[in-house]
């Protein structure tokens, strides 16, 4: 009996998928993250890209559409770069990649991205950049100050060498073997040695130099080449071992940047003024010149030993062949955008008249341009935003309302007092609105002519699917950006770490804008150590007579920025720089123009507001308290604002318990727009527990070091009192955490079990309720609180935690994880209640849907949000409201993006994806006709009884 009441009330949250329902309401885009590293494969009939990125993953792209052909992805790093990026290099079948910065070494088949072999070499990570080459079956790694050489067939060591201590290192395969080079900063030194193909050590060399830098030198083919102030030095590390030396040779400018080119022995220097080409082995003799404005600068060697050049400028692109100084191509457009981000990267795919060129910018942006050198021109074939795979921060906002919206908020918006001006504006919008609809339905009607026109048959199923098709059309096709009736249509802005911003539209997951703000900006670090370039909503667009306004806050140079956008259009506002802020944040009113100032704090804590307050606003403002944790002290401090002279005035202040010992892992707080749709909890009993719902609640988690042990401290942050404490002792990172309305749900990994648990804490007042209609926290308790707290197994690990959100608060909340394999799973309230009965009572049986405790959390695929579309490396789950009461909005960002909807109640406010619109209206106007036809013939029946 016990466990079909259990599978009952396990039944009643499942939210399986219909085949038919994927994709419909929610979208998936894959991404590789930003190149690092970029080689182009010819053979075979699909001409690809083989990268690396900086998100640890090995991928083929095709170039025609630049669709991921395969996809290796590898350790996730989080929304921070590893201390080395993912190298690889590839013969003709494998590809062999360094991961987890020289840890690991795996072997990839290059057409399909099959697994061959792995090797570890290391524990810890390297202490210089990896490198990696290939020859026909080996392949050679450099890391942790070794040489280890593998097999390509499946991975196995041949031989290992060590290496002195270097800061870099590079090699080069030859007849005999390899050529190892490297050297320390601090001494100035440069090692070479050579190794046979079976480990055996031929030369050993040191070299004094001051210019060999790791981030200033290139490999081009023998020739080691790096620069100092105006002079160029160059080492060809495969000369005899007597007659190594240095070369050097001085350049009238300042060298800023060297790089290799493809052709041995040729490398490019950037000037002042230009970009030269030098021939290393000619003594440094001058090739060929480009304008210094070139971004980046690429060589390309034909079958015929044909030597091109090409560099990219903002969105122009140029082309020269080098031998005989012939100009191809000169500043040929190539995208409309004018703001792009600086190319760091060009690669050139060759051709005859047309020719393929791949651009990668500073902010991850890849662009495949096809250019023909025959009429000068050149096109933007495909282009992937890989820095959406760095998101720093994102928000839904709404859409503005529609022109007919608008027009109905309009109508109430004139005086009430002027009854004929009232009444003559109704009936105006009233025809408006009608001329709309009638120009709708006449869209709908010709495309539904037209596709009858098309049909092949005349049957009643073919006529059906026609008009269904045309309502389909008329429906999705070519909507302005507005919001739609159940407010189910949102813009998603996202903040991206490569130095970019964007706006999706979440219906399909289109870029709907951009804007480059740079790629030298750095994002604020929250307490838990991650990155976040945060996105404040001032405005949204709910006031239809005022533009919805964002800010965007990043440092570049150690000083803060304040950028105002309006996120329908992504265009500026205002932008203000501010110093020292340790603080950004919004104030909790609004002004007359429903304006949510921003707020920044200053290390004196003198407070800087944007856009200034009004007198009026000042005097009619509520108390403002903030809440401060400081990561390096422990301290945690209240304080309140003083509008008028805009500074912090300390209201208490508290020590961390065993704060010496211990690191805060985690702090959640409630969303300011979160609502509660019941004060209360019925029991078994008909009893009411009252929700002890306090809105300036903040749960802080603290990790001890020496003795694993959580913490968490409930702070009411304008009186700091410790309303709770909780603590778990054989607990490790990692840690999360979520806050909502009067419970907190954590999630640790106990060492004790060896497994992943949830943990809820749950809030009550008692059986009375103190705080009735407004919630103030200085007001003291009646009476201790009623805390209820549980644990639940989970078998499966956990990389983030969200809650969904409705409009009301009414529906049932799920709490929302991400899965190592790539699932996002959706876990019901009811199943995460520290109130589930260990039995179930004759009166739980009677008033039915209580749900037995039961220690384990059972993982269902019907409660995984993205069935088989996995995502990976999620950094954040971000949940929205919509119109309609039962369903929140979920996106998922990490390495890939997913969106969709959830439903933890069900749809319950509206109909069924299937219900069949048009059959319904087909049948009720037959109905309608035919009790019409019979009502006339029952007439005539009638009168023609009545002359008989």
């Amino acid at each position: 009996m016990k466990i079909h009441l259990l599978l009952a009330g396990l039944a009643i949250g499942a939210s399986a998928l219909y085949e038919d329902q994927v994709g419909k309401f929610d979208w998936r885009q894959q991404y590789v993250g930003c190149p690092t590293q970029v080689q182009i494969d010819r053979r075979g009939k699909l001409d690809r890209y083989i990268v690396s990125t900086a998100e640890n993953v090995v991928a083929s792209l095709s170039m025609n559409t630049g669709d991921i052909v395969w996809r290796k992805v590898q350790e996730d790093v989080g929304n921070k770069e590893p201390k080395h990026p993912l190298v690889f290099s590839g013969q003709k079948n494998v590809i062999c990649s360094v991961s987890e910065s020289g840890k690991m070494v795996r072997l990839w088949a290059k057409r399909d991205g099959g697994f061959v072999g792995q090797q570890l070499l290391g524990t810890v990570e390297s202490s210089h950049a990896p490198f990696v080459t290939t020859t026909a079956d080996t392949c050679l790694v450099l890391s942790h100050n070794r040489a280890i050489a593998l097999s390509l067939k499946d991975a196995s060591k041949l031989w290992e060498v060590e290496l002195r201590k270097s800061d870099w290192v590079a090699a080069r395969a030859f007849d005999g073997g390899f050529a190892i080079v490297g050297g320390l900063k601090e001494n100035n030194e440069v090692h070479v040695k050579w190794v046979d193909t079976k480990g055996m050590q031929t030369l050993n060399k040191i070299l004094d130099v001051n210019a060999f830098n790791p981030q200033k030198v290139a490999f081009t083919g023998s020739h080691l080449v790096g620069f100092w102030d105006s002079t160029v030095y160059a080492l060809n590390i495969l000369s005899d071992g007597p007659d190594m030396k240095i070369e050097a040779k001085g350049v009238a400018e300042t060298v800023f940047e060297t790089f290799a080119l493809t052709s041995e022995n040729f490398v490019a220097i950037r000037t002042k003024s230009r970009v030269h080409v030098l021939d290393v082995i000619k003594g440094f003799s001058k090739v060929f010149s480009l304008p210094s404005e070139a971004e980046a600068v690429s060589e390309y060697v034909n079958k015929e030993g044909k030597r091109f050049l090409a560099s990219v400028h903002g969105n122009r692109l140029s082309l020269y062949q080098v031998d005989g100084d012939k100009e191809l191509l000169k500043d040929v457009v190539f995208d409309s955008e004018l703001k792009r981000a600086p190319a760091k990267q060009l690669i050139i795919g060759g051709g005859d008249k047309e020719w393929e060129f791949l651009v990668i910018g500073a902010d991850c942006r890849t662009d495949h341009v096809v250019a023909d050198i025959t009429v000068k021109k050149a096109a933007l074939e495909w282009t992937r935003e890989e820095g959406l795979t760095r998101i720093g921060s994102v928000e839904l906002l709404d859409l503005p309302l529609s022109e007919s919206q608008a027009a109905i908020e309009t109508e109430f918006a004139v005086d009430e007092k002027n009854i004929l001006a009232s009444f003559a504006h109704r009936i105006f919008s009233q025809l408006d609105q009608f001329k709309k609809l009638i120009a709708r339905s006449a869209d709908t009607a010709l495309e539904l002519a037209l596709n009858m026109k098309q049909m092949k048959s005349g049957s009643f199923s073919d006529l059906l699917n026609s008009v269904r098709q045309s309502a389909r059309k008329s429906h999705s096709g070519g909507q302005p950006l507005e919001r739609d009736v159940f407010n189910l249509r949102k813009l998603i802005v996202a903040t991206s770490l490569g130095g970019s911003i964007y706006a999706l539209d979440n219906q399909d997951g289109t870029v709907v804008w951009r804007r480059y703000i740079g790629a030298d900006i750095q994002g604020f670090e929250t307490i838990e150590g991650k990155t976040k370039i945060p996105i404040l909503v001032q405005r949204t667009t709910a006031f239809y007579n005022f533009d919805a306004q964002i800010v965007v806050a990043y440092k570049r140079n150690g000083i803060g920025h304040l950028l105002f956008l309006n996120p329908v259009n992504g265009k500026e506002v205002d932008h203000q720089t501010v110093d020292n802020a340790r603080r950004i944040d919004l104030l909790p009113f609004v002004d007359g123009d429903h304006l949510h100032h921003v707020i920044t704090v200053d290390r004196t804590n003198q407070v800087s507001i944007y856009p200034k307050l009004s007198a009026d606003a000042i005097e009619k403002a509520p108390p403002v308290h903030l809440f401060d944790v400081n990561s390096v002290n422990g301290k945690v401090t209240g304080y309140r604002l003083d509008l008028t002279t805009n500074r912090l005035t300390e209201t208490w202040a508290h020590q961390l318990p065993h704060w010496e010992d211990s690191t805060v892992v985690a702090i959640a707080g409630k969303p300011a727009s979160e609502r509660t749709h019941s004060q209360g909890r019925v029991l078994a009993d008909r009893s009411v527990l009252y929700k002890y719902v306090n809105p300036n609640l903040i749960a802080v988690g603290l990790l001890a070091k020496s003795a694993p042990q959580l913490n968490i401290h409930l702070f009411d942050s304008v009186t700091g009192q410790i309303v709770h404490s909780a603590r778990l002792p054989k607990v490790t990172a990692p840690v999360y955490m979520v806050h909502c309305e009067n419970w907190v749900a954590y999630a640790y990994w106990t060492e004790k079990g060896r497994r992943t648990e949830i943990g809820i804490l749950e809030l009550f007042e008692g059986d009375e309720q103190q705080h009735v209609e407004t919630f103030d926290s200085e007001e003291p308790l009646k009476r201790p609180l009623h805390v209820e707290q549980a644990s639940f197994i989970f078998s499966q690990g956990i990389s983030s935690m969200a809650v969904t959100e409705t409009e009301q608060g009414a529906s049932n909340r799920a709490i929302l994880v991400s899965l190592p394999f790539g699932n996002i799973f959706e876990v019901n309230r009811r199943i995460l209640d520290p109130l589930r009965p260990m039995e179930l009572t004759p009166e739980m049986r009677e008033e039915g849907g209580f749900i037995p405790y039961m220690p384990e959390i059972p993982i269902a695929t019907e409660e995984m949000l993205n069935y088989n579309q996995t995502v990976h490396h999620v950094n954040g789950i971000k949940t929205a409201p919509s119109g309609l009461e039962s369903t929140s909005l979920v996106f998922v960002y990490g390495l890939d993006l997913f969106y969709t909807r959830a439903t933890p109640s069900g749809n319950f406010d509206v109909l069924k994806d299937d219900f069949d619109h048009i059959l319904i209206c087909i049948v009720l106007a037959a109905l309608f006709i035919g009790s019409y036809v019979c009502r006339k013939l029952a007439r005539n029946k009638a009168l023609q009884q009545q002359w008989a």
